[in-house]
């Protein structure tokens, strides 16, 4: 807001002094567009045992007016060696500087410098700098990135136009839109132009490359070029550094993933993971990770990241169970359980009728939901059989219909059954090409007394007509001769057998094909 004060500096003269000599601090004070707040009143507070604060003429003082540039000022004088905290105060907004003292004569050959340069953080990116969170990284995830602004001042007005260059001490520390000096693509200086305030900007952000159990100081540096001071004639350059204090690094989240997570006995797995460091970026590359399993192996003992991730194969045992595979680094880990199921397999009939036949199989291990496939024997058209039960569960129920002549021969289909995760079992399936069907039954001897069986039994017929039905026991049963029908009944001769007696049938059809039927003829 225009005319409201948003932010205060206070900007010394220098910041080593001769005992006995003063030194000028400067505070301004300024409203959110950068503009001076002119009257107003700024406190000046020196937090240590050694100064005496001033007005500029010689009259000690804690309060002075801000000017028509918005500066108040006030001086500063130590008879005795040591530091100096000065803090300036505003409308709840506050700065401070930090002086030297000394009596040594080490300063004698040190050059005054007008320019002034003074460097504050925004660690949290809500505009207000210099807050205590500002100075530290790493505090929360994410919190990797500050805002470093520098205030470049000549006799305590703004400069525009010049060039700072920003640096940082810290191998991890990188500047996102600064220069790459050495083709790492990431920026090792930021050179930035001070705006109509006297300030110029630089982002600074940290990515680890290794975790740290302690708090680590890293310095930003800046340094101007060289600016003509005509009042002196003569070019000078200012430099300041602050420090940043990084949080200690440490791995704080592992994930780990198995695909798939329910495999066949002595199947694979493939394990991905992931880790974390608490600032939320992933795990410097190198990072060690250990795996285990508590059952089953896995294709190494330790894997490193690259970019935060890492893999690995599990191979399942060679007896079903549940197995715990475990991922730990830093202290964390992580688990995933994978199910190892049995082998696949589907057993059941080797030879299915094609007339009015069925086969069950039953299908067990693997892992559900399975499909079924059939090299031939299924389909649309006039398939030779039909699946009138899905896998459901654990069985399979295939049926041939009462239709004649689906096939010529005998022929075999190869079942294939496949679970979820691509194990498959097959089995042979033959289906027979009768002439009759079906291939056995029973029948009482005597009509009239028929208690046991039925008193005729019919068999249908697929072959080409006309066919003849021989019987090896004329005497039980007769034989049947030029039949253009597609049924035969079968009567046994009455009294002619003192027990249970098995007849074979043999039926030949035009085409010379036979085919044999046995009738147990039940006494009566």
């Amino acid at each position: 807001s225009p005319g409201v004060p948003h932010t205060l500096l206070l900007f010394p003269d220098k910041t080593v002094a001769q005992t006995g000599t003063y030194v000028e601090l400067h505070a301004k004070l300024m409203d959110g567009n950068g503009n001076p707040i002119v009257g107003d009143t700024v406190n000046f507070t020196n937090k240590s045992i050694v100064g005496t604060l001033y007005t500029m003429d010689a009259t000690p003082t804690t309060t002075a007016k801000t000017d028509s540039r918005g500066i108040a000022s006030v001086r500063i004088r130590s008879t005795t060696p040591g530091f100096a905290s000065v803090v300036a105060e505003s409308h709840a907004l506050r700065d401070f500087r930090t002086l030297y003292f000394t009596t040594s004569d080490i300063i004698s050959g040190i050059s005054f410098n007008p320019l002034s340069l003074l460097l504050e953080v925004d660690g949290d990116n809500d505009g207000v700098y210099n807050e205590a969170s500002d100075f530290i990284l790493f505090e929360t995830t994410g919190d990797d990135t500050v805002t470093v602004r520098a205030n470049l001042m000549l006799f305590g007005e703004a400069l525009s136009g010049y060039s700072i260059t920003f640096t940082a001490d810290n191998p991890d520390a990188f500047f996102p839109d600064g220069i790459d000096l050495d083709q790492d693509g990431k920026g090792d200086q930021k050179v930035a132009t001070t705006d109509s305030f006297g300030q110029a900007y630089a982002t600074v952000k940290v990515e680890p490359s290794t975790t740290f159990g302690t708090t680590v100081v890293m310095n930003v540096q800046a340094i101007t070029q060289s600016i003509y001071v005509p009042e002196f004639d003569q070019y000078f350059t200012a430099a300041s550094l602050v420090s940043l204090f990084l949080e200690p690094v440490l791995i704080d989240q592992i994930d780990l993933y198995a695909n798939p997570t329910i495999v066949n006995v002595d199947d694979t797995s493939d394990l991905t993971i992931g880790v974390r460091l608490n600032t939320g970026g992933p795990a410097p590359d190198g990072t060690a990770v250990q795996l285990t399993a508590s059952c089953g192996s896995i294709d190494t003992p330790f894997v490193q990241t690259k970019d935060g991730n890492a893999s690995a194969t599990f191979t399942a045992p060679s007896t079903p169970g549940s197995c715990t595979v475990t991922a730990t680094a830093g202290g964390v880990s992580d688990s995933v359980t994978i199910q190892v199921n049995s082998d696949l397999q589907i057993a059941g009939p080797t030879t299915i009728s094609e007339v009015s036949g069925t086969a069950t199989f039953s299908v067990t291990g693997g892992t559900g939901p399975y499909t079924i496939t059939f090299s031939n024997g299924s389909g649309s058209g006039n398939p030779i059989f039909n699946e009138t039960s899905p896998v459901n569960g654990d069985t399979l129920t295939l049926t041939t219909d009462s239709a004649c002549d689906k096939i010529t021969q005998n022929t075999t289909a190869t079942i294939t059954v496949t679970d979820s995760v691509g194990a498959s079992d097959t089995i042979n399936l033959t289906v027979t090409n009768n002439l009759v069907t079906p291939l056995s039954g029973s029948v009482c001897e005597n009509d009239a007394t028929c208690s046991a069986g039925t008193a005729s039994l019919t068999f249908t017929f697929c072959g080409s007509t006309p066919y003849d039905v021989t019987s090896d026991n004329t005497t039980v049963i007769a034989d049947q001769t030029g039949l253009n029908t597609n049924t035969f009944s079968v009567d046994p001769i009455n009294d002619t057998v003192s027990a249970d007696t098995d007849v074979t049938l043999t039926v030949t059809d035009n085409n010379s094909d036979t085919d044999t039927v046995t009738v147990t003829v039940v006494n009566q």
